[in-house]
Formats: C-alpha cells, sequence, structure tokens
C-alpha cells in the first residue's frame, strides 16, 4: 500500500496500544492490530478483521456500562444502527433537536431517556439481525434501569423531590 498523500510506500507495524478515534469515542483503543503508517509522518491507519464483529462488542460495552450516556456513546449507537439522526429520533418519539443536543453534549440525556436510548438500540438491532435480544444483555439493561432508577429524581408541583420508577419495556402491560 501507498500513502495517499506523498505516494510513499506504507510500513506496517504492530500496535500495542492505537487510540481508535474512527469510532468516534474518545475512549477507545484497540490492542495487537497491524497499523499502516507513512514514513513520511502523513499519519497511521489500523488494519482491523472482522471490524463489524468489533463494532457490535463496542456497542455492546456503551449499552451496558454503569455510568449515563455521553452524546458521542449516544450517536455511535445510531450509526451503528445505520439511522439518520431524524429517523432515530422518531423512533425513540422525541425532536430531533433534543437529540442534536444530546449527541452534541449540548444537553445531558436524562436517566429515563438513557436506559430508554440503550434498550430500544439493543431491542432494534437484535431485530435488524433477525434475532432475540440476548437473555444476558435483557438481565444487564435490567440492572442498570433500576440503577438509574434510584438516581433519577423529578420535582412535583409542591416542590418536593420523589422517585420516579422506572420498568423496562418488557416489564410492561399493554391492553
Amino acid at each position: 500500500m501507498k500513502c495517499e498523500t506523498c505516494y510513499a510506500e506504507l510500513v506496517v507495524k504492530r500496535a500495542d496500544c492505537y487510540h481508535y478515534a474512527e469510532s468516534g469515542l474518545s475512549n477507545v483503543y484497540l490492542s495487537g492490530i497491524e497499523v499502516e503508517d507513512c514514513p513520511n509522518g502523513h499519519g497511521e491507519s489500523p488494519r482491523i478483521p472482522r471490524i463489524l464483529e468489533l463494532h457490535e462488542l463496542i456497542a455492546d460495552a456503551v449499552c451496558l456500562k454503569p455510568s449515563p450516556l455521553t452524546g458521542a456513546e449516544a450517536r455511535f449507537l445510531r450509526k451503528e444502527l445505520g439511522m439518520k439522526a431524524k429517523d432515530w429520533a422518531a423512533y425513540l418519539h422525541i425532536d430531533a433537536a433534543t437529540l442534536s443536543r444530546w449527541e452534541n453534549g449540548e444537553q445531558a440525556i436524562v436517566p429515563m431517556s438513557d436506559v430508554f436510548l440503550r434498550t430500544s438500540f439493543l431491542l432494534l438491532r437484535a431485530s435488524q439481525n433477525g434475532v432475540a435480544l440476548r437473555d444476558d444483555l435483557r438481565e444487564k439493561m435490567t440492572a442498570i434501569a433500576q440503577q438509574q432508577e434510584e438516581q433519577a429524581m423529578i420535582v412535583n408541583s409542591s416542590k418536593k423531590k420523589r422517585a420516579v420508577s422506572f420498568r423496562p419495556l418488557s416489564e410492561m402491560a399493554y391492553a
């Protein structure tokens, strides 16, 4: 392979810790992959075998992390579904401007929306792949929802704080 800028022959090397910024996430690092590097300093490019599996693994890690989603993580999940922002916002029944503020980090994702976004991603991805949601993912999402339940607070008209109860969609009864 040749560098697209200077046409020099690229040097292939093994990377012990490659910052995978191409994912759109600032905290993803890959270990033990090959990297093509321009000897004239025009950058490096990773060789990633089974990239679809890698992105599925990253998406699972994002969905199952115990802390709130960041805007970049919300955008990563949407892009993994191959959805345009307006379509994902419509699917989630939120305003496209709200989704944009979340993804750009201008507005925090409230706890209940955070859990709903993660759960919707996992269910829609499973549906796109023609499979059922794995039991282990369902159990972990329920645990995350229960953690979020303790953190979720609203202010009612009497100005007193009370906890907001959240139940996963799988536990909701529809008439």
